[in-house]
């Protein structure tokens, strides 16, 4: 495919690498540990700045950080770390020869406002109104989950501006859609499939989802979400430790969206062992967690069940949800290396049994359970380098049922499977039975490569790596007697469809990010990405040079997206902020291989309403 649209940043300049000087007047350390305050563990990955230098550590997996190298005298330090807000110490003094240690506890804040120690006493900030990331970006801590009583991932990014805000609970699919206003169901499930979800790094996929034609989605109530985003319902709000919404121009570490990304993490480590209960007339919940961390492991588990009825009126119609999460962590090599293993597993059970008084009996479930793996590898050389692989797998079975009792005037249907011409079934009264059973794999990987370096009085943070994301339904599909159809409407016809025999859809992608920090007349943060997506892979392309295109041919296509945001300060209150991007989406399986469309057509037909021996039919 020729690329119409090329778009490249050039980076120059020479990449200076400072070493420490020991200065006339002695040097020292500075050492110590970011603690939270309500469960005593370390904070790993808290940002920590001496103002006076201009240099940054990031604490390791148990909070522990240490500057070495510092010039005798007294500095300011700042501390932020997500969901805890920023907090600065004045005044902390280094002393030639020796090492100066501090614990520094940091509390959890919705406000995530500044925090101030000067001789021990606490002044505490408001929470700055201008943003400071350089993407447009949304933070919810487990603070504000927690005062809203939610029960899953919708009823938090209620929290989020311009979205509509109904009772929490779980009746009915949850969705989200950002970017836009409500409008027709169609129209916001389309834009849902265009927001990317990532659980602890990794994409919650709804691209093999094939539960097609299900006769589920009946009105205003939705139980199936092909052709759109995930239901949110599927992620327990009990195990959230924050959440971040992405929604300008993301950084170029995100793909396959097309209108937003939202990035969950969940607790992990050490956290005090708890069981909570929730209940209200429609929704009941029991929630049980704990975590117990050692000096080079922690294990953490998260426990759920939730159940609701979306009108207690009619107890028939219920959703439940049994969730359980299971985290170990192991530090090796002084702490350098990090090898955490998270295991997930959730089942949903969405049903409508026979309602008193409904003369077609009908009933409709949705039952899924997904299991999934998440194992991440994270290796960090030194305060500037680290290298991070992540593997995931996950399995989701999706079960469909549809039961109801036809009742119509004679209709002929046919259960042939190719063109061609054969006797007519004549059917008039039965009861269908339909199931749709999907298998949707996803197989992702991720190997990324994070640095910082200095050119002249500029601070690159340089990010480079590798996605690969494989998927695919192997289910047996839709399955029901062919001569008592869900569907003959006319002369559309229906048919049983394995997946098996549908081909898998893949993502091959490279990007590079560079994020400036620096003075030009006034502050700035310039954020330069460059992301390469190429849509299922079919094989090399040896003429690529001479056709000019790229060295893989894909099935569908191969794009080139730029992404740039740039934040300058006009005064200490006043910013500039500037984006440009280009996203990509995916089309799902469901949408690539839909059903097919089977036309009956009668070309003669004699029917004699008394004798059912002399009724006849040819149908094409």
């Amino acid at each position: 495919m020729k690329q119409t649209h090329l778009f490249s940043f050039i980076f120059c300049g020479l990449v200076i690498i400072f070493t420490g000087n020991i200065s006339a007047q002695g040097t020292g350390q500075l050492a110590g540990k970011i603690i939270d305050v309500k469960s005593g563990s370390g904070i790993p990955d808290a940002l920590i700045k001496i103002d006076k230098l201009d240099s940054v550590h990031y604490s390791q997996g148990n909070g522990y950080f240490e500057f070495s190298g510092i010039p005798e005298g007294s500095y300011t330090i700042t501390i932020q770390a997500p969901g805890y807000g920023r907090t600065i110490l004045l005044n902390v003094p280094v002393i030639s020869a020796e090492v100066v240690y501090r614990e520094i506890f940091l509390e959890k804040s919705p406000e995530e406002g500044e925090k101030f120690y000067i001789g021990g006493i606490e002044v505490t900030a408001e929470r700055e109104l201008l943003p400071e990331k350089a993407a447009t970006t949304t933070t919810i801590s487990s603070g504000e989950i927690e005062h809203l009583q939610a029960s899953s991932l919708g009823d938090v990014l209620e929290l989020i501006p311009g979205q509509k805000f109904t009772n929490p609970g779980l009746e009915g699919v949850r969705q989200i859609r950002l970017r836009q206003t409500e409008t027709v169901d169609e129209a916001d499930r389309n834009a849902s499939l265009g927001t990317q979800i990532l659980v602890d790094g990794v994409p919650l996929s709804n691209n093999a989802n094939m539960q097609l034609d299900t006769k589920l989605n009946d009105g205003a109530t939705y139980r199936v979400t092909v052709n759109s985003g995930i239901d949110l319902r599927q992620v327990t709000a009990e195990n959230i430790e924050s959440v971040e919404v992405i929604r300008g121009i993301p950084p170029a570490r995100y793909g396959d969206m097309s209108s937003g990304t939202v990035l969950v993490n969940t607790h992990s480590g050490h956290v005090p062992y708890r069981m909570k209960y929730k209940y209200n007339p429609r929704n009941k919940e029991l929630n049980g967690s704990g975590g117990h961390g050692w000096e080079n492991m922690s294990v953490n588990f998260n426990l759920n069940y939730a159940h609701s009825n979306s009108d207690i009126r009619i107890p028939e119609d219920s959703y439940s949800r049994l969730s359980g999460q299971v985290n170990l962590e192991n530090y090796f090599s002084q702490k350098k290396l990090l090898w955490s293993n998270k295991l997930y597993y959730t089942r949903t059970f969405d049903d409508q049994e026979v309602i008193e008084g409904d003369i077609f009996e009908t009933k409709r479930y949705n039952r899924d359970y997904e299991a999934r793996l998440n194992s991440t590898l994270r290796y960090r050389w030194n305060r500037n380098q680290n290298l991070e692989a992540n593997f995931a797998v996950s399995m989701n079975r999706q079960d469909s049922y549809y039961r109801k009792i036809i009742s119509r005037d004679a209709a002929v249907i046919s259960d042939r499977m190719e063109p061609g011409t054969q006797e007519g079934i004549f059917v008039s009264y039965y009861t269908t039975n339909l199931w749709v059973k999907g298998r949707a794999w996803n197989i992702f990987g991720r190997l990324e490569y994070n640095s910082q370096s200095r050119t002249g009085n500029f601070l690159h943070t340089w990010q480079t790596g590798l996605h690969i994301q494989h998927e695919f339904n192997n289910g047996p599909g839709r399955e029901f007697d062919p001569q008592t159809p869900p569907r003959s409407d006319a002369n559309e016809g229906d048919r049983p469809r394995p997946y098996d025999d549908i081909p898998a859809l893949s993502q091959y992608t490279l990007y590079f990010q560079d994020e400036v920090t620096g003075h030009i007349w006034r502050d700035f943060n310039l954020q330069m990405g460059l992301r390469l997506e190429m849509l299922d892979p079919t094989g090399w392309n040896p003429d690529f040079l001479k056709e000019k295109e790229f060295p893989l041919n894909t099935n569908h296509g191969t794009f080139l997206s730029p992404r740039l945001n740039l934040i300058y300060y006009l005064a200490r209150n006043t910013q500039m902020r500037v984006g440009y991007g280009r996203n990509v989406k995916v089309p799902p399986l469901s949408m690539v291989y839909p059903n097919p469309v089977y036309f009956d057509v009668v070309d003669s037909m004699y029917y004699d309403p008394n004798v059912p021996e002399n009724r006849f039919a040819i149908v094409s």
